[in-house]
């Protein structure tokens, strides 16, 4: 754990919620969707929740978050962990929470981000040109160089899929976000 630096820095003042600080973050896990698609890669579906000092804030401003924090508090129940709570991050602001706050300039500044790791962009396997925003790892494909394999999604309909959408072949596909795209 040596080399472990920040992805990014964020200054907040007390009057902001963890929504705010939630709505500044760009975070791969935002975007990324468990599952395998390889039969169904028109579909893909969205959530998030953050811990901190035994508190899971959920993030349940929108009809279709889920409060998925419930599992993870029953476990730790089970195991005999300390125990957690929950809470929505709408409602707690930072001066509610115990941590260090600096001197406050300009309210309207905030979210301030001071800092921001880069990170390198990956390319598709199969064109070796950068990939956007959908891209695909297969694993268990006779039909790509290496396992796993990155494609974007030109690469992997035209590589996995006839001209009518049917899958050929047996593989797995799960939907990948590139951590570089948020550079």
């Amino acid at each position: 754990f040596r080399h472990i630096r920040p992805h990014m820095t964020l200054m907040m003042t007390g009057s902001h919620t963890l929504a705010n600080m939630r709505d500044a973050i760009c975070c791969v896990s935002d975007l990324q969707v468990c599952g395998e698609f390889s039969s169904t890669p028109n579909i893909a579906p969205d959530y998030i929740s953050k811990v901190r000092k035994r508190v899971f804030y959920n993030d349940m401003r929108f009809p279709e978050c889920q409060d998925i924090s419930s599992t993870t508090i029953e476990w730790a129940k089970s195991h005999n962990f300390p125990s957690y709570q929950e809470a929505k991050m709408e409602d707690t602001r930072f001066v509610d929470l115990t941590i260090k706050v600096g001197d406050c300039l300009d309210k309207k500044l905030y979210p301030l981000l001071t800092h921001k790791h880069r990170v390198a962009t990956r390319k598709c396997t199969v064109c070796h040109v950068f990939i956007g925003r959908q891209v695909w790892l297969t694993t268990n494909d006779r039909l790509a160089p290496c396992d796993p394999c990155l494609f974007c999604d030109k690469c992997f309909r035209m590589l996995h899929y006839d001209e009518k959408g049917n899958k050929m072949g047996d593989f797995l596909a799960y939907s990948y976000v590139d951590p570089g795209a948020f550079n």
